[in-house]
């Protein structure tokens, strides 16, 4: 699950509400649970998206709309269909900018006129650091790829099944960590772009 939050100034809860529905209608959302002006809960995105890091993957979103004096906190929990969930886990970070980006055209529509410029800041992440992740996945696929190839020439047939697990988990690491390393480097040059 991935949390967002935002203040929306100077507003109420009833006026919120309705811009909510509003733009979840506008995103083919179906709305499935609601208690008008404080909690709506959504079904958003294709079914047919194997890729739940995206955002347009299946996945549940979650409302919470409370008064704070003169303010709206609109707390937002994001959960993936559970096909998807490891996924998510796997490219957090992907998943975290692609539905902040998301739910940037929300916030604008909230009155937020910044949210456009900051989707990849708010939450923050670490491009570098993701990046560095994936490396270290590639690396690790990398070895227990290795592993599992010499165990299964020295153990021939014996516990050849066991090593071909750790040949499979190299390759799915070292896949996934490519794509994480990818992912990353085609944000921080977007990131480079956009800056000034």
């Amino acid at each position: 699950m991935i949390t967002f939050e935002h203040r929306v100034p100077e507003t109420t809860t009833g006026r919120v509400y309705p811009i909510i529905e509003e733009w979840l209608g506008s995103q083919k959302a179906k709305v499935k649970q609601s208690q008008p002006p404080a909690f709506i809960e959504a079904s958003h995105g294709r079914s047919l998206q194997p890729m739940g890091w995206k955002k347009d993957a299946k996945k549940t979103i979650i409302f919470n709309i409370s008064q704070e004096d003169r303010d709206v906190l609109v707390r937002v929990e994001l959960k993936p269909a559970s096909l998807n969930a490891s996924d998510v886990r796997s490219r957090i970070d992907q998943a975290r900018a692609n539905w902040n980006e998301l739910l940037s055209d929300l916030w604008f529509h909230l009155g937020d006129l910044q949210a456009p410029q900051q989707a990849m800041v708010n939450p923050p992440v670490s491009w570098e650091l993701s990046r560095k992740k994936g490396i270290r996945m590639v690396y690790s696929g990398i070895v227990l790829m290795v592993l599992g190839i010499l165990a299964t020439i020295v153990f021939a047939s014996t516990l050849a099944l066991v090593f071909t697990g750790l040949i499979i988990a190299g390759v799915l690491a070292m896949t996934n960590g490519a794509m994480i390393v990818r992912s990353a480097k085609k944000r921080l040059v977007q990131l480079e772009q956009a800056s000034p």
